[in-house]
């Protein structure tokens, strides 16, 4: 059980300062917004992931714990109970959400879940054609409750859980450095963002989800 009930009880309880740090870029109007909420030290790398595939192109909010003691059970709060203000003002805006988050695991996975299943099937797949190993969702890593924070967005979205295996091979001194691999992590921004920017231009251009081809 989380610390917290709620963002809303967490911030007006604890001070940003040794605590955390908000990050948030709404400068592109994308269609598709990126959010990592729980980074920095929560669940570590999911903030650096967020903000490369973000960078040029897509909306993002990363909120990023600093915190030295306890990190993950003072500032973790589920998704179903994210209602940091400016998340939600985001969100709302967005037609689909995209959210990475960190589980455990040794061996490199991911996991796909959220409340657009059309999505979720095809970044399944789509990651599965990479030769990225993606194994089942169960339990709240579905992502598919409609209090979940990324459900709010205008045609729902999409979770993307990256075990500590995976986030190894992203990043080699995981979980003490953001250090990148110098091939691992570029091909798998530049595979994501290819994907992201293929669901981006249509919805961009008004064209319905149907009609996409991918």
């Amino acid at each position: 059980m989380d610390h917290f009930s709620s963002m809303t009880e967490l911030l007006s309880t604890l001070p940003a300062r040794d605590n955390y740090t908000i990050h948030i870029d709404g400068s592109h109007a994308s269609k598709v917004k990126i959010f990592a909420p729980h980074g920095g030290c929560i669940e570590p790398c999911t903030g650096p992931i967020a903000l490369a595939l973000a960078i040029d192109d897509f909306d993002c909010f990363v909120f990023s714990g600093v915190r030295k003691k306890d990190c993950f059970k003072t500032l973790h709060v589920t998704s179903t109970h994210y209602d940091e203000p400016r998340c939600l003002a985001m969100v709302q805006e967005a037609e689909v959400a995209l959210a990475l988050h960190g589980c455990d695991g040794d061996d490199a996975f991911a996991q796909v879940g959220g409340g657009n299943e059309e999505l979720v099937r095809k970044l399944s797949g789509y990651l599965i054609g990479l030769g990225y190993s993606v194994v089942p969702v169960s339990g709240k890593l579905k992502g598919e409750d409609q209090r979940n924070f990324i459900n709010r967005a205008r045609q729902k979205g999409i979770q993307l859980e990256l075990s500590a295996g995976f986030r190894r091979n992203l990043f080699p001194s995981f979980p003490r450095s953001i250090q990148r691999h110098p091939e691992e992590f570029p091909k798998f921004i530049e595979s994501m963002r290819s994907w992201m920017l293929g669901i981006e231009r249509p919805l961009a251009s008004g064209m319905l989800p149907h009609e996409r081809s991918n």
